[in-house]
């Protein structure tokens, strides 16, 4: 009985209070895009039940229940490069990839769970020595940024139905994503033959790619059950949907932040041609729009370089000029595998299933800072139409090389102070001689998987995109002066990962002269006002960015609920009212 009063009781004061920011149109916090970051912080922050939290979303707002089916399945090809869900992305999002290109689509996600609800469901860890390197670079707290706490949150994200309760000291068992594994016999016949040509080759096997201490080849754990996807809109959001003090706006395109002096107290949406923006008005704002569109936002409110504000005249809140920079992401750079009819997958079979990681050797101090990737059929990273009918055209597959410890770095551009012109990304990949470097040495081991029997057996051909053609492999080896082709190739086809961050750093402000955030993720210059997102990041992990963007979500959750005192924190008796949904 005394525990249902006690239900009874949280849910009348969540009411009052909810209705009180409501009449006001306050609330405790704003949260600025619910993707992966956005999503886990609000699930996390209401889990208080008298904490008020609106969540504005420039996407769509929709249940679980009525995801898309396409965005559902375990290949994303369809929902990249589909214009029938461009709802679902930003369809004008350009980026530069290297110099000698032109700027083209950069696929990000656009809705609830934002890029989780979109990509390609690849659950890896980064290396815990990254978060190490972090503590160094960015003068960061060991006891919050380094490994071991990292992986506490890893931990505490996922459930691992392979490893998690067999190896609770590395692998979580009760947290709200579900990490899988297909076994040898799903996976796509380019997979299988990655995996035997990287034995072959004595790059080994380890069956966790997850585990601290794995290298070579691995199956990838992946964000997904009973071949659904698992975004962070199904993982976080869906349990705390109901919650009524949780209010989830979508269409909520965000014109600035807005500050009383150097004091944020809301955000105000664009204006268009149905309505004036509406205004949400709050005792903190956080902003976790992503890479590309937090430092956008960060602009136009008021807080970046001297000389952008001054050309958009915008009026000057905080002067920084490291909003936008330090832009990193992983380049990668692919041959086409030309599948014979056997070997060509149905469109919503799972892409890819197996990585090979492996240390260069040429970047001191770092290990696993390449991986040689593979896809059963092509997806649309390099600019092509995945599927027609049942299969995809051709059919293609692919085999690339990618750094994934990168020291190029580019910048994110304001084009316009009309949050409705997406901001320019000059990706600036290669522009560090060791990038290239290791590049053009993985394109010698490239060459070895390409033309390993296994692989052979699966094509008619293999082809390689180069200038305005498409060379056969042979072809291209066989051109003169093959150190120059290689490098032009790789200048002029290297496309990104889609693993983009640190365009808004974070470090310690006495001794990091590159930081925008603190080790809190609060701006720096201003109150009020934080960023949790990948942007954050001093520089990219060693592997696909979302599930440390959830991690890192999740811990700063806890900062969150500890510096601003809620009731978890402060041992207080509502306390006991803690939503215990996940």
């Amino acid at each position: 009985m005394a525990a249902l009063l006690r239900v009874i009781m949280s849910l009348h004061l969540c009411l009052f209070f909810l209705c009180v920011a409501a009449a006001q149109n306050s609330y405790d916090y704003v949260i600025i895009g619910a993707g992966s970051a956005g999503a886990t912080v609000a699930a996390r922050l209401t889990e208080d039940p008298l904490v008020t939290v609106v969540l504005v979303e420039a996407g769509p707002n929709f249940k679980s229940a009525d995801t898309p089916y396409e965005m559902q399945v375990p290949n994303p090809s369809i929902v990249v490069s589909s214009p029938k869900f461009d709802a679902y992305k930003w369809p004008n999002l350009q980026a530069r990839r290297t110099k000698h290109q032109q700027p083209s689509w950069y696929a990000r996600g656009r809705g609830v769970g934002g890029t989780s609800s979109i990509n390609g469901q690849l659950a890896i860890r980064g290396m815990l020595d990254d978060f190490e390197h972090w503590v160094r670079e960015a003068h960061l707290p060991e006891e919050v940024w380094g490994a071991a706490n990292a992986l506490n949150y890893y931990k505490k994200l996922e459930t691992d139905v392979l490893f998690g309760e067999s190896q609770p000291e590395i692998h979580g068992s009760k947290g709200p994503v579900p990490i899988n594994r297909l076994t040898e016999p799903e996976w796509g016949h380019v997979d299988r033959a990655q995996k035997e040509a990287a034995m072959d080759l004595g790059y080994g096997w380890f069956m966790d790619h997850n585990h601290p201490n794995s290298t070579g080849a691995s199956v990838y754990a992946i964000n997904s059950q009973n071949s659904r996807r698992v975004s962070t809109n199904d993982a976080y959001l869906e349990p705390a949907r109901n919650r009524s003090n949780l209010l989830i706006v979508g269409g909520f395109l965000v014109d600035k932040i807005l500050f009383e002096g150097r004091k944020a107290i809301g955000v105000k949406e664009a204006d268009n041609k149905t309505h004036v923006g509406r205004v949400f008005s709050a005792k903190n704002v956080i902003l976790s729009a992503g890479t590309i569109h937090s430092p956008a936002i960060l602009m136009r409110s008021g807080v970046g370089p001297g000389y952008v504000l001054s050309k958009y005249s915008i009026p000057v809140v905080h002067e920084n000029p490291n909003v936008g920079a330090h832009f990193n992401e992983h380049p990668v750079a692919f041959a086409l595998l030309h599948l014979k009819p056997d070997f060509q997958p149905i469109w919503w079979q799972r892409h890819t299933n197996c990585i090979v990681r492996y240390t260069s050797g040429l970047l001191d101090g770092f290990e696993n800072d390449m991986t040689i990737l593979g896809a059963n059929q092509l997806g649309d990273t390099i600019g092509r139409d995945i599927f027609s009918n049942d299969t995809a055209p051709g059919v293609i597959g692919i085999l690339g090389v990618a750094v994934f410890k990168p020291l190029s770095r580019g910048r994110v551009y304001l084009k316009s102070k009309k949050p409705e012109v997406d901001p320019a990304v000059d990706c600036n990949l290669l522009s560090h001689p060791l990038d290239l470097q290791r590049m053009r040495d993985g394109f010698g081991r490239l060459q070895d998987f390409l033309t390993h029997p296994a692989v052979r057996r699966l094509v008619d051909n293999i082809t390689i995109s180069y200038g305005e053609d498409e060379m056969l492999l042979e072809e291209f080896l066989s051109q003169p002066r093959q150190a120059q082709v290689i490098d032009d190739w790789l200048l002029t086809q290297t496309s990104d990962a889609q693993h983009c961050a640190s365009t808004c750093k974070m470090g310690d402000p006495k001794l990091d002269r590159t930081a925008v955030v603190d080790s809190s993720g609060r701006v720096i210059g201003v109150e009020n006002l934080r960023v949790v997102d990948a942007s954050i990041f001093p520089s990219a992990p060693r592997a696909n960015t979302h599930l440390t963007v959830v991690a890192a979500a999740e811990l700063l959750s806890d900062v969150i609920k500890r510096e601003d005192g809620l009731a978890e924190w402060r041992g207080d008796p509502r306390s006991n009212l803690v939503d215990e949904s996940f």
